[in-house]
Formats: structure tokens, sequence, C-alpha cells
């Protein structure tokens, strides 16, 4: 190569450098920060699209009535400043004076009314309508005060307030005939407020100048603007960020988060949120391979698995914050266990196998969701050959695995599940044990007592008898926390105040 062609090469390089890093300060000057997205979104209302984006995008634009601080254990203020349980079945709000709405309209009670009362009419179909079939309705004390009742006693009914319940702009969203329109054009209160929600073009948003509520919950954005175009391939959205197409790749598998992280401009945060993985042997599965009858062998496949490898594939390396060992965290309201996974031994898996009859082992397919969790699922299944159980792996989309669940055709579920969404442990009991999963009427009954429990001690007590007896009858064991990966460019950060249930807000985004 002659000097001028290496002249011509070594400019173009530095060139290609320069402007790179130009473009990331250029991003930073205009106060913007772009977050891709891989599935198409033409609304943002969790109401009808309940979902992990909904939650990063719904309550950066919209607020509930509280907050619910995991660090203390208390709820905090939102667009309700104060309010009082009259009795088991009975909140009474009075809302702050000072709100408006994006499109400058005063926030009142009749919002709030509107909205419950919406949520509860039968006539209004949603897919996750039953969240909220506790409540009876809402009426008018005054301007700003309200009362909202519940049709039994609901010790969760202040935490379904404060995560999923977002209020809606009576003014808006009452004369709309579609209200699945609301999203495309969202109002809100939050601490960002929408410029463009297009399944396309992606979602564009604002810092919102008339959020006056920062707090230790909800802090007001500090970003001017956050941009998220849609872009449905990992790969592409990986391209984007190595040639500053994007800053923030959200919720990527552990694997690509680390290597990334090996570059000198990325950072990996890691956030926990409520996810995790369990291993489950429904009823079903004791009934399709007859070995999974006997609990000796349920309770081998559970000490075959090395959960801490498994934990360190889900989490890059990383090691979580908070330990995982049950079914609720402990900073969930009413989560109470005193028992959990029998610990990795898989000579002692094998000693049971044999007393149970299967010395040589059997074969047994597990379910899996496809995606990350289907990795960590072929490492399950290996674990579990390794000790003589002739295991294969399904990974199927969650679409399918309901299916197969309807058709009567599971064996063992290596799921991930999101913990419910918020700090209560009335979610564990209603996914896990209120369903004819395991096919056990003591395990239903026990876990039905703890739904109307008002005091929290004695709700947490209730709570451990039924976890504690379905580790007792190897119905279910706990696997790991399922945390997500966000890898940003170094300059940004990732400013959770709090631990959120579904990972962060879009307006947890910032430059430093």
């Amino acid at each position: 190569m002659n000097r001028s062609v290496r002249f011509f090469y070594g400019v173009a390089i530095f060139t290609i450098l320069a402007s790179l890093g130009t473009a990331v300060f250029a991003q930073k000057s205009k106060d913007t920060i772009r977050v891709p997205f891989n599935s198409p979104l033409s609304t943002i209302d969790f109401f009808y699209d309940p979902g992990q984006l909904q939650n990063m995008w719904a309550d950066a634009f919209y607020d509930g009535l509280v907050n619910f601080d995991p660090d203390t254990g208390k709820f905090a203020p939102n667009l309700a400043q104060s309010w009082s349980r009259v009795n088991e079945t009975t909140l009474e709000f009075d809302l702050r004076e000072d709100v408006t709405w994006h499109d400058g309209e005063r926030f009142d009670a009749d919002d709030v009314v509107h909205i419950i009362n919406w949520l509860v009419d039968p006539k209004v179909v949603l897919r996750l309508k039953e969240n909220w079939a506790f409540f009876e309705g809402a009426e008018k004390l005054g301007p700003y005060r309200v009362r909202i009742r519940t049709n039994q006693a609901t010790p969760f009914d202040l935490m379904r307030l404060a995560y999923g319940t977002h209020i809606y702009p009576e003014h808006v969203h009452a004369p709309l005939d579609n209200k699945e329109k609301f999203g495309q054009s969202p109002i809100g209160t939050g601490p960002l407020k929408a410029l463009l929600v297009d399944k396309n073009r992606g979602i564009e948003a604002a810092r919102s100048e008339r959020y006056n509520r920062s707090s230790k919950t909800k802090p007001a954005a500090t970003i001017g603007r956050v941009v998220a175009p849609f872009i449905p391939d990992l790969g592409a959205q990986i391209a984007h960020m190595q040639s500053d197409g994007v800053d923030v790749l959200w919720n990527i598998d552990a694997e690509q988060a680390e290597l990334l992280g090996n570059d000198g401009r990325f950072e990996v945060t890691l956030d926990q949120g409520l996810n995790y993985m369990f291993l489950g042997i429904p009823g079903q599965g004791r009934r399709n391979v007859p070995a999974l009858a006997d609990a000796r062998v349920r309770r081998a496949i559970a000490m075959a698995i090395d959960r801490e490898t498994l934990q360190r594939l889900a989490a890059g390396g990383a090691k979580p914050e908070r330990a995982f060992e049950a079914i609720c965290w402990k900073v969930q309201l009413g989560c109470g266990y005193t028992k959990t996974t029998p610990a990795f031994d898989p000579a002692a898996a094998k000693r049971l196998l044999a007393e149970a009859g299967y010395p040589n082992g059997f074969d047994v397919e597990v379910v899996s969701f496809t995606g990350a969790q289907a990795q960590l699922g072929q490492a399950a299944v290996g674990m579990l050959r390794a000790v003589g159980i002739r295991a294969s792996l399904r990974a199927v989309p969650i679409i399918v695995a309901r299916n197969l669940e309807r058709d009567g055709k599971l064996q063992v579920m290596l799921y991930g599940w999101g913990g419910g969404g918020m700090f209560d442990a009335s979610g564990a009991m209603v996914r896990h044990f209120l369903r004819p999963e395991y096919d056990d009427p003591v395990l239903t009954e026990l876990a039905q007592k703890t739904m109307g429990i008002m005091d929290d001690t004695e709700r947490r007590s209730a709570t451990a008898k039924a976890i504690d007896y379905s580790i007792d009858q190897a119905h279910l064991f706990p696997m790991i926390s399922n945390p997500r990966t966000i890898v940003h460019r170094k300059e940004v950060k990732v400013a959770m105040p709090v631990m959120r249930p579904n990972g962060p807000f879009a307006s947890d985004f910032a430059w430093k």
C-alpha cells in the first residue's frame, strides 16, 4: 500500500471515530436520549395493552393516586396528598389542588371517579380486568376529595392504586367512543409528556414542565427528550449502539450485555426488579409422567439444578442486589416463608431417584419460554441429564405454553414471571396457588385465606403456610432472580431512585 493510500485510510478512520464521538456529544447537547424498542407500540395504555414496555412509558406519562417506597415499606403521596382507611372496604383521598394535565387543564376529583368507575363497568372489556374486580366504585365527596369502595376486605387495594391504575383526564377520555384511541395521543400528569406514539415511527417524549411533585419514588425528569425508535431485531439494535445510532439498550440477554460491557464506551446496569424464574410440576405433569407423581422425584429435580450457575448466566456474571428465596419477595407486603428450594446436591438427587424406583432415570419434557429464558432452560436440562434424568427442552412463546396447559400436555415448567408487578404477595398467591395448576385443594385453601387478611404481620404468617406447604409437597420451587440488563453509553445514567417492579421508567434516563 503506497503512502497516499495509507494516509487516506488513516484520515478516514480518524474521521469516523471523531464523528462517533461528536455524535454522542451532539445528542447530549440536544438533551436527548435514544432508547429503541423491539415490539410495535401503537398505544400507551396499560389497561388495554399490559406489558413490559407499557410499564416503562405509561408510568412516565401518567400518575396514580399514590406511590410506594420499598425501602421504607410505606406509601407515598402522588395525585393524592393524603388518605385514610375508613373501614376494611372504604378508602378516602384528599387530592392535590395544584396539578394540571399535560394539555393545561386542571386535575380534580372528576378524573379519579371517572377512571375507577370505568374500570369496574361490566361493559368494559379489558385483558386484565380481574386486577380491579374487587373495586366496587368511586364517588366524589368534593372538588378534591374522593371515596373508593371495595366489595370485600382487600389488603392490596392501596397497592393496586399505586401500580397499574393510572388516572386519565375525564375531559379527554370520557367523550371517546373508542377508548383504545386515548393511548395513541396520551395526556397525563407524569414527568414526561408524549409528543409521538406511532407503531412504525416509534415514541417521542419531552420533559413536562408542569410536573411539580418530584419525590424519591417518582422524581421529575432531568432529561429534555427521550426518543424510542422501533428496531425489531436485536442485532440491528446492537449495530445502532456501536455506530452511535442509539444510547441505551434495554432488556437484552446477559451474554450480549456482557460482551458490550467489555467495550469501553458502554456500561451495564442490572435492573433486578421483581422478575424471577420458577420450577413447577403441575398436576397434569404428575399425570403425564408417572415418575413425577412421587414427591421424592420432584424434589430430586430441584436438587439437580445448580441455581448459582443459572443466576450467573442470567445476570451476566453480576450479582443481584437482593437474594431470591421464595415465590414472593420480602420487600413485598404480605410475603412470608420459612422454607425454600433445597440446596444443589446431585448426589442426593440420585439417591432420591433410586429410592423412588428410578435409578436409571426417566424421560421428561421441560417447557420454558423462548428467548433468554430458553438458554437458561437448556442449561437446566443439562444439569438434569447429569443425574440420569433424560430431560429435553421445549422452548415456546407464552401463548403456546398456555395452549399446552389448556390441552393438558405440560410435564415440567421452568417459567419466568414478573412477580406480580407490584410490591404485594397477592400476585404470587393468584398466579401460583389460586389456579387449579397443582390440583391440591389444601394449597388453594391456604392461599385463599391470605387474600382477606388486612393486618400485614398476620398475612405474612398465612402466606408462609401456603408457600412452605408448596415446598413440602414439592409442587413448586423458586429458582433464580431474573434481572434485566441495560446497556448504555458511559455518559448516560439510569437513575432509578427506588427499586422498580418492572424496570426503569422512560423518565429515569439522563445524561451525566
